[in-house]
Formats: structure tokens, C-alpha cells, sequence
């Protein structure tokens, strides 16, 4: 276990290393010139190169492959030092503490999380299954696109990239496949952890006064705020446990099944209270993310993510949409204006910012519109600097085509092949957030940011001018105008619309209220000239677009399979989750030096109101990490340990059967096995190796835009081949989906009638390998008629 976490560090610390000399040419302009960005960065590049050789059949996918990717990485490095070799080494000389700090900060976040990952490695629940499916497709494929492992004969329609990245690292690293997964997760939450450091770090830098340590500072509160904390519905759980939550309190906050939660005897040591348990009240933990009491929001945050332990899309892109920030505050503190001449001073820019923004739609498509935006939203503040608004969109304009169109078409192979669930935009009518619901989730990280608009608004009269605060206020009277065009079309009623949200339209003007201040703040930071107050300004844009973000969430939402907000509440709120977490920390620090300056009476209550409640709310959220950590490892304590996903297993025959066929199936070979639900056991055996089977979930498969039409022929194509008693009617459905295993084990004995499952036993097929009540049956190339009905069962 430790061999293994050793190795996938090392693989990660050499990526990291031969990227360097890339990150501090990239960025040249950052006070740290980007040195906590090199991992994340030299991933991505490496990943990016190795996908494009595989799906350009130029490399196949071997561990070799990644190596000569390295090398020809180093050969750019080369090239970049030999022009550059006095000026870069004195930027790592003179920051070697920083270059120290962030490896400290990705050491102990890895070794932390995977130590936390091998007291609950389980690949089993929720969609681990899934996830798991994506990376043993990412890592068995021979070449690019991988083949869908729950629907053979097509290619995986999703954003793949982060498994084609993790799987990658398995490979180099030397990790098995179900290893690699849960230090997929420990590298994610560590890469997370020091990019978020990185950007703090870079965003407090760039103040004139800031010092080295107080930059430090701020970027140990990101990590924390990022990665570590979680929502105050952990306050209520930990009321519960100790016997301490009133009925009045537990109703008004409203959150689905909390008023069962028990009293806990699961103790802390030393302290003297209790945490929630799942003993007492099974994965209480879950609750904090679906505080919407009919569940009908997904509430999900990092530090939830990291201990549920999904492989998904969503988690995987933190440490690279913070790499995207990383880059638009670059390019923000550029002497000249961004315009077209930008690229033409550097060709190699616009490819190494191609590949780096681009690559969002790949990991996670939902983050390409909002990062895409901020990125935007950055170069165009930029050239407000030193331009009027005309000539500032102008040249912004030109400035971004270029890049769009080169981050599209590097991965324009993606784009191709992938299929959306997404059918268009809708408007929200039901299930409005209420007050107890915003307060529980973003009450810590609103405490944390909030103060520095509202702050900047009280010290500067000139930025709360009624034609400006007009003007900020139309944003809002633009969104909530096209609420109710976007509703009047799709047949709804307006008066009824209004009259269903009750007392949370107080929520969404709350939120309206936030984005116009921050913008009007916003606004005054672009025009000023000074360092430190324009140093807010990538502060302030990142702000107002996790703000725009909340209230679009409250408004409009992306129509899909489930028919509902749950979708889009999740993906976006996971986003602001992440900017005002950064933000957050860069302004905090920021809004505390100036407060200590203020002498006058007024001020002094507004400091200590503002960072008493800050400090309150923080420490509440860090119930839930404490809480839940020691829930899902049983104090620490859960045994036995192990990093392997599938040795809860242990050796059923089922695993047997799949390290069989790991071992023995050629590359394009196929199985069936049987089809189930979603969550069930089914698919189980193409999951854990990434042979595709003919259907695995059918409800997954939907999401992915599979057609109703196909997954029911599949369905019951496969129903067809267990329970017929005819060889003659299965022959040609195995032929037609290319099968060259059929797997006869529990699940399939389970599933389908035992009747049909005994014409396997008389051939043509033959038994390869069998173990318990699983069987593996070889499927004989195409037999005539006859054959096959002279050996099919009466």
C-alpha cells in the first residue's frame, strides 16, 4: 500500500519537475511565477499530448508512450532554458520557499488523503462503479476514443479526460487499476489543495505591501476554504448527536430526515462530545448534501467529495479550472493590452493557453462556460486599464476569437464524438432555495467574502453613484426580464410563478443585492489606478462571477433527463464553491489589513462584527470534515486498511472471473453479462476491467444520450441470450454484438431464469474458466445452422 502511494507521489513529482521550466515561462507575470501550478499544469500537458496520439493513432497506449511524451516535454524545457536560463533560474533562486511551500502543502494533502482513502477504498455505491468503469476504459483502449465498456461497439460519450489523465498516472506510476483509483482521489484533493494554495498565494502577492508570509497565509486559508471545510448542516448533526438540537431549530431548518437523526455515543477524545456516527444515524454525512428536504437540489461541496470518494468529472477539474484562473490573472497583469498582437509576440502562448483553457470542455463540460467567462472577464479588465470601453471590447475581442477557436479545434476529436443529455434552457418556478437552505450552505463562505464589496463600497461614495448603482441594478432587472420571457414561452404563468416562491424570492434578492455590490465594487477597482486597489480586481471578478452564477442557478436551469434544477444547482454551486473560496481568502486578507488601520469607533464595530461572524461560521464548517472523517473510518480506526478498491471482494468468484479476463481478453474483445439498474450489481464485470459488455446501465447509458430505441434492443438482446432455450435464436445475437465471452454468474442467476442458462453447458461454447457458481463460456467462431442446432437443448 505504501510502495504504491509512493510511487504514483513520484510519478506526480517528476511530471510536476519536467513542467516546471513551462510554468515559470507561462507565468512570467505572477509574483511566483505559477511555480505551486507546475503539477497540475505538467498534467494536463502530458495528458493532453498523450491523448492526442492515441486518438491520432500515432502512440499506442503503453507506458512507453507516456515516456517518450516526457521526453519530448523535456525537449521543449530544453529549448525554453536555453533561451531563458539566467532569468529563469533566479526566479526559482529567489522563490525557493515558495517552490518548498507548495511541495509541502501537495505532500501532507496526499499522504493525508490517502491515508483517509485506505480506511474506505471500497469501489462499491453510489457511481463508483461508473467512474471505475472510465478509467479501466482509459486504461485498457489501445488507442483513443475509449470503447464504451457499457455499450460495446461505441465510444464512451462523455467528458473523459480526467480519466485519460489518472489513468495515465496508474500507468507510469506502475499502480494497478483499483489502486490507482483511490490515489486518483488522494492526488485530485492534493492537486486541489496546492493549486488553491498557488492562487491565493498569487493573488496576494501581487499586492504592493504583501509579504511573502502573509501570501503564505492566504493561500493555507484557500486550501482550507477550498478543500476542507464543509457546510454548516455538520453544526446541526453534531447538535443531534449530543442530544442538543431543539425541534424549533431542526424544523426551521427543514433538511430532509434530520429531525430522526439520534443522539451519538461516538465519542471525541479529550473534548468530550459526541460526532454523528453512522452507527447512530447512517451516513448523516449525505444529508449535508441534499438539504433541500425533498432532495430536489444537489448541494455537493470538495471536502463531500473527497470523502464519498466518486471518481467523477466534477472533482477531477478542480485543480485545473484553478489552473485556468491561474492563467487569466497572467495574463491580467500583462504590461501591454491584450489584444490579437498578444499572440503574435508568442505563438507558443496561444498553444500552451489553447491546450490549458480547451481542455475544461473535456475534463468537465459544465466549467468550460463559466471559466471561459472569467477568463474573458479578466483580459477584459485588463485592457479597461488603459483603454475607453469600445476599444477595451475590441481588442478583447480579438484577443479571445483566436484562442477560442484554437482551444476548440485542439480538441476538436472530442467534440466529434460526444453526445449531451442537455436539450436547452428552462425557467425555475418550484423548489427556489428557502433562507434556512442558503444560510446552511453558503453562510461560512458568504461571512468570508461578502465584507470586502461592502467594505469598498462604504469607504468610496464615487463607487455607489446612483447612475452606477442603476447600472449594476440592470444586470439583475436583465436576468429576472429574461426568467419571465424564457417562462411566458415554454406556457407558464407569471402570477403563479411569483406567488410559488413566497418568502424565497427573499433569497434571490439577497443573492441580487450580493452580485450588484460586488460588481459596483468591481467596477471602481478596474478604474483605479493604484496597485493595491486594483489588485482586487481578479479578487472582485471572481467574486461577482460565483454570484451571478448563484442567482442564474435561482432563475434558469439546464434541462435534461431529470426534468428538474438538480442538475444545474450542483454543477454551479460546486463552482462558486471554489472561486469564493479562493476570493475569499485573497480579499479576506486584504479586508483585515485595511481594518486594522481604522480607528474610528464605527469602524472598529464593523470589524469586529465582520470577522467575529466570519470566524464563527468557519469554525462551524469545519464540524463536517471532523465529523465525517471519523464517521466513514470508524475514528480512524476501521480496519483492514488497503488501497486496493476491489479487496473488499475479497476472492469471490466474480473477482476471479475479472482478473481472468483482465488477463486473458485480447483488446477488442467483448463480453455480455447481465443488465440492471442503476446502482445495481450489474455491469459489474466490464466496470472492473473495461471490456465492454452489450449494456451495462441503461439509465446511465440515457444520461450519455443513448436513444430509448437502442437500450431497450439491447435489453432485451441480452434477456434474450440468458433465458432462450434455443442456441439457434442466441448464436446470431452474440455474432451481431461481436461477443466473445458470456459470464453465467450470481448476478446473472439472479436476474434472468435459470431454464435458459443451462443450453450453455452442452456447446458449442466452451467453459474457460469457472470458479464457485461463475462461469466464463468462450463464444466459437460462426457456426452453421446445423451445428448449432444439433448441440442446442431440447
Amino acid at each position: 500500500m505504501l510502495q504504491d502511494t509512493i510511487q504514483w507521489w513520484l510519478a506526480v513529482e517528476a511530471i510536476g519537475l519536467i513542467a516546471l521550466p513551462i510554468a515559470l515561462f507561462l507565468f512570467r507575470t505572477l509574483p511566483g511565477r505559477g511555480i505551486a501550478f507546475a503539477k497540475p499544469l505538467g498534467l494536463l500537458l502530458t495528458g493532453y499530448l498523450f491523448w492526442i496520439a492515441l486518438t491520432l493513432h500515432v502512440l499506442p497506449n503503453r507506458p512507453g508512450s507516456i515516456v517518450l511524451i516526457l521526453f519530448a516535454i523535456v525537449a521543449v524545457d530544453y529549448l525554453i532554458l536555453r533561451r531563458h536560463w539566467g532569468e529563469l533560474r533566479e526566479a526559482v533562486e529567489s522563490r525557493a520557499m515558495l517552490f518548498v511551500a507548495s511541495e509541502v502543502v501537495f505532500l501532507v494533502a496526499f499522504f493525508t488523503a490517502a491515508h483517509i482513502k485506505s480506511f474506505i477504498p471500497e469501489i462499491n455505491g453510489t457511481e463508483k462503479p461508473m467512474d471505475f468503469l472510465f478509467l479501466n476504459a482509459a486504461s485498457r483502449s489501445t488507442y483513443y476514443p475509449p470503447a464504451d465498456p457499457w455499450m460495446s461497439g461505441v465510444d464512451v460519450s462523455y467528458y473523459y479526460f480526467g480519466y485519460v489523465i489518472q489513468a495515465m498516472t496508474g500507468k507510469l506510476a506502475g499502480v494497478p487499476a483499483a489502486v490507482a483509483f483511490n490515489l486518483a482521489l488522494a492526488s485530485t484533493a492534493a492537486l486541489a489543495a496546492v493549486a488553491a494554495f498557488g492562487l491565493g498565494y498569487e493573488l496576494v502577492k501581487g499586492f504592493a505591501k504583501a509579504t511573502f508570509g502573509a501570501a503564505v497565509a492566504a493561500g493555507i486559508g484557500a486550501v482550507l476554504l477550498v478543500t476542507v471545510i464543509g457546510n454548516l448542516e455538520g453544526v446541526l448533526e453534531f447538535g443531534a448527536a449530543n442530544g442538543a438540537l431543539p425541534d424549533a431549530v431542526a424544523d426551521a431548518a427543514d433538511v430532509a430526515n434530520l429531525a430522526e437523526a439520534p443522539e451519538s455515543n461516538a465519542g471525541l477524545p479529550v473534548i468530550g462530545i459526541n460526532y454523528p456516527s453512522d452507527q447512530t444515524s447512517f451516513w448523516w454525512w449525505w444529508r449535508a448534501t441534499r438539504i433541500s428536504p425533498d432532495a430536489g437540489t444537489i448541494t455537493e461541496f470538495p471536502f463531500f467529495s473527497f470523502i464519498l470518494g466518486d471518481l467523477h468529472p466534477h472533482v477531477m477539474s478542480i485543480p485545473f479550472v484553478l489552473l485556468v484562473a491561474g492563467l487569466g490573472l497572467a495574463f491580467w497583469r500583462r504590461e501591454k493590452p491584450l489584444s490579437l498582437a498578444t499572440w503574435g509576440e508568442s505563438s507558443a502562448f496561444l498553444g500552451l493557453s489553447g491546450v490549458i483553457v480547451g481542455s475544461m470542455g473535456f475534463i468537465n463540460t459544465w466549467d468550460l462556460p463559466t471559466f471561459g467567462f472569467l477568463f474573458a472577464l479578466l483580459a477584459l479588465a485588463r485592457n479597461l486599464r488603459d483603454s475607453p470601453p469600445l476599444s477595451a471590447l475590441q481588442d478583447t475581442a480579438t484577443f479571445l476569437m483566436p484562442l477560442a477557436a484554437v482551444s476548440l479545434v485542439l480538441y476538436a476529436p472530442f467534440y466529434f464524438g460526444f453526445g449531451s443529455q442537455a436539450s436547452g434552457i428552462d425557467a425555475v418556478v418550484t423548489d427556489a432555495t428557502s433562507p434556512s437552505q442558503a444560510i446552511l450552505f453558503w453562510g461560512p463562505l458568504f461571512a468570508v467574502s461578502l465584507p470586502l464589496p461592502i467594505y469598498l463600497l462604504m469607504r468610496d461614495a464615487g463607487a455607489r453613484t446612483p447612475a452606477r448603482l442603476v447600472a449594476a441594478a440592470n444586470v439583475v432587472v436583465v436576468l429576472l426580464l429574461a426568467w419571465a420571457v424564457l417562462l411566458l414561452a415554454k406556457g407558464g404563468n407569471l402570477n403563479d410563478a411569483i406567488s410559488e416562491r413566497g418568502v424565497n424570492w427573499l433569497v434571490g434578492l439577497f443573492f441580487a443585492a450580493s452580485l450588484i455590490a460586488t460588481l459596483l465594487a468591481l467596477w471602481r477597482a478596474i478604474e483605479r489606478r493604484d496597485e493595491d486597489k486594483s489588485g482586487l480586481v481578479p479578487v472582485l471578478a471572481m467574486m461577482a462571477t460565483a454570484f451571478l452564477l448563484i442567482l442564474g442557478a435561482e432563475l434558469f436551469f439546464v434541462s435534461d433527463v431529470f426534468n428538474s434544477r438538480l442538475n444545474t444547482v450542483f454543477k454551479l454551486y460546486y463552482q462558486s464553491w471554489l472561486l469564493l473560496g479562493v476570493s475569499g481568502a485573497a480579499g479576506g486578507w486584504w479586508l483585515v489589513t485595511r481594518l486594522l488601520q481604522e480607528t474610528t469607533p464605527s469602524w472598529r464595530v464593523f470589524r469586529f462584527v465582520t470577522s467575529s461572524i466570519a470566524m464563527l461560521l468557519v469554525a462551524g464548517a469545519l464540524l463536517y470534515p471532523l465529523g465525517a472523517t471519523l464517521s466513514r473510518t470508524e475514528g480512524l480506526g476501521k480496519s483492514p486498511r488497503s488501497l486496493d478498491g476491489l479487496a473488499y471482494t475479497g476472492a469471490s468468484p466474480d473477482t476471479a472471473a475479472a482478473k481472468w479476463l483482465h488477463k486473458n481478453a485480447d483488446p477488442d474483445e467483448r463480453i455480455v453479462e447481465a443488465v440492471g439498474g442503476q446502482y445495481s450489481p450489474a455491469g459489474r464485470i466490464s466496470a472492473w476491467t473495461g471490456i465492454p459488455t452489450i449494456l451495462g446501465w441503461p439509465g446511465h447509458e440515457k444520461q450519455w444520450g443513448r436513444d430509448d430505441r437502442t437500450l431497450a434492443a439491447r435489453t432485451q438482446a441480452v434477456k434474450t441470450i440468458y433465458e432462450s432455450a434455443s442456441l439457434e435464436e442466441v448464436m446470431p445475437i452474440l455474432q451481431q454484438y461481436g461477443v466473445t465471452y458470456v459470464v453465467v454468474g450470481s448476478i446473472e442467476r439472479a436476474t434472468y431464469a435459470p431454464a435458459g442458462l443451462q443450453k450453455f453447458q452442452t456447446g458449442p461454447l466452451t467453459a474457460v474458466f469457472s470458479s464457485g457458481d461463475t462461469t466464463i463460456y468462450r463464444v466459437p467462431p460462426v457456426l452453421d445452422s446445423d451445428a448449432i442446432a444439433g448441440v442446442a437443448p431440447p
